[in-house]
């Protein structure tokens, strides 16, 4: 009994641990989000993303993705994020995927936010949105 509770407690402490990493993330995730609603491009590409990230795609890369969003589905009209999430921790960095279900009209959009906290603050790492959670899944096993 005694190992069962040991066990129990150090299982407790991780899902704190992970719970209070998780919003954190979840917080750079709604800034994200509000910005991209009001089209401040510019400030979720100095702000929001991650140094190392932006130095592998380059600013157009995001910018693109963004235009790609408001073209093709246009103006969001409901947010809302999906019960679970996936942590890691890996060599000092946190690595969270947020997912979230999106409506642009009638149109229902996937969308999985990756956030890595390096320096005590998370960042965007990557975007997936697609119509299909199928089709989410398969481009985030590309990813």
């Amino acid at each position: 009994m005694r190992g069962y509770l040991t066990l129990l407690f150090q299982v407790s402490i991780l899902l704190l641990l992970t719970g209070c990493s998780t919003g954190d993330a979840e917080l750079v995730a709604d800034t994200f989000h509000e910005k991209l609603d009001a089209k401040a491009y510019k400030y979720i590409v100095d702000n929001l993303v991650d140094e190392e990230i932006l130095e592998d795609t380059g600013e157009e890369a995001w910018f693109d993705l963004f235009s790609f969003i408001d073209e093709t589905w246009g103006t969001i009209t409901s947010r809302s994020k999906d019960t679970g999430f996936n942590s890691s921790y890996n060599n000092g960095e946190t690595s969270v995927q947020l997912n979230y279900t999106n409506l642009y009209g009638d149109k229902t959009v996937y969308e999985r936010l990756y956030l890595i906290n390096r320096d005590k603050e998370y960042k965007l790492t990557g975007i997936l949105v697609n119509e299909s959670k199928a089709g989410l899944e398969e481009a985030a096993a590309d990813f």
